[in-house]
């Protein structure tokens, strides 16, 4: 059996409650067989442990959560001292997850401080946009090259953890015999949410939607172009982005206090990929939509991917006849399949670090654009019709 110290920084924020300890406790529920968890919270304002345990005892059956204990602490998150005590603390038998439920910001110092355990057992999970900029996140892999820190910190992006993003290895061969040898008409990934900015409002003023979404475009590239074994870095190296439209909706302003704001709640970029094929994006904010799918058109058949909905279908274009379908089960949250995938030592489904300036670099295209070409907002409705 594994024992976990699992030290979560930032556990009074929205994504610890919300995500974090919700999959925590399902996930210690569905595998107490296998593995003892004690939960250290770290935040810089008080935590009120009483909460934090409605919060764990909520998402368990019985009403009564299987963590071994739950520890917090108060302090500030450039306070090496505490970090150094609890891997000199650690057991022979223990492994110790960090998981960062923090700003971008926060990760250059703490990598730092972990330069002198790259053979601890030590897994440190970061969430996107890892770095808040392109400089940002060569600094980042510099300090992860030169500490030696390959196998330590893990780049997540919940998108890949979906339960209908993974496919199985039978599925991939299936799908991957009707795509194969055919080339690209159209490719078309939307990202639609019902809710607006709400408690993000700081952070995602700050972001905007196309940076907030630009990892998980790339990460549902990345899915559905390997079907027809294709990197999505390579496809967005031959991608020429040529129109972007931006919107915010109408009470954003209101809700974020930031009366006088420019940020896109929503946007919609084409593009040309090899000349002729046509890419669109779209992402978008408070929508009374709720929608995540991909659909790719080839020469004679047609993936139509859609996560929300938990399905994945091939169709003939000529009759638009069924050719396959994949229904997803299991009611996994995104983060609960994290921690079973790091339960298994399994590191397939991260963000391959490698990747990450390409990423970058391709966010830049996109950003060039907007800046070249002085987009301004359509505020909008909730019921957006463009979509």
């Amino acid at each position: 059996m594994q024992q976990w110290q699992f030290l979560l920084y930032g556990i009074t924020g929205n994504l610890a409650k919300i995500k974090i300890l919700p999959a925590l406790a399902q996930f210690v529920e569905l595998n107490k067989e296998q593995v003892k968890i004690n939960l250290i919270g770290y935040s810089r304002s008080k935590a009120d442990l009483d909460e934090i345990n409605k919060i764990l005892n909520d998402r368990t059956p019985g009403g009564a959560h299987n963590l071994n204990s739950v520890q917090l602490i108060q302090g500030e998150y450039d306070d090496i001292n505490f970090y150094h005590q609890t891997i000199a603390a650690l057991g022979p038998d223990d492994r110790l997850m960090v998981y960062l439920a923090l700003p971008p910001s926060t990760f250059l110092g703490f990598l730092q401080n972990s330069c002198p355990y790259s053979r601890y057992p030590i897994d440190i999970i970061m969430e996107k946009p890892f770095g808040g900029s392109p400089e940002e996140a060569i600094e980042l892999l510099s300090i992860v090259d030169a500490c030696k820190l390959h196998q330590r910190v893990h780049f997540f992006d919940h998108y890949l953890f979906k339960n209908a993003a993974i496919l199985q290895f039978d599925d991939i061969n299936n799908i991957q015999k009707l795509l194969k040898g055919q080339n690209i008409q159209s490719l078309t990934i939307k990202m639609l949410e019902a809710v607006g900015a709400g408690t993000r409002a700081g952070f995602y003023d700050q972001t905007g939607a196309i940076k907030d979404m630009w990892v998980h475009f790339v990460s549902l590239l990345q899915n559905s172009l390997k079907l027809i074994e294709q990197s999505p870095i390579h496809f967005l190296n031959r991608t020429h982005w040529n129109s972007l439209q931006l919107g915010q909706y109408q009470s954003y302003r209101k809700e974020t206090e930031i009366l006088n704001s420019t940020t896109e709640t929503f946007f919609d970029l084409s593009g040309i990929f090899d000349s002729n094929a046509k890419v669109r994006f779209v992402s978008g904010k408070s929508l009374e939509v709720k929608e995540t799918s991909i659909n790719i058109t080839l020469e004679t058949v047609t993936l139509d991917w859609n996560l929300t909905d938990s399905r994945l279908r091939i169709l003939d274009n000529l009759n638009q006849k069924t050719l396959l379908v994949v229904n997803f089960s299991g009611q996994n949250q995104d983060h609960t399949n994290l921690f079973v995938d790091l339960l298994n030592s399994n590191f397939e489904h991260f963000v391959d670090s490698t990747s990450i300036i390409d990423i970058w670099k391709e966010w830049q295209k996109v950003e060039n654009l907007r800046q070249n070409s002085q987009q301004e907002l359509n505020f909008y409705d909730q019921a957006y019709s463009v979509i």
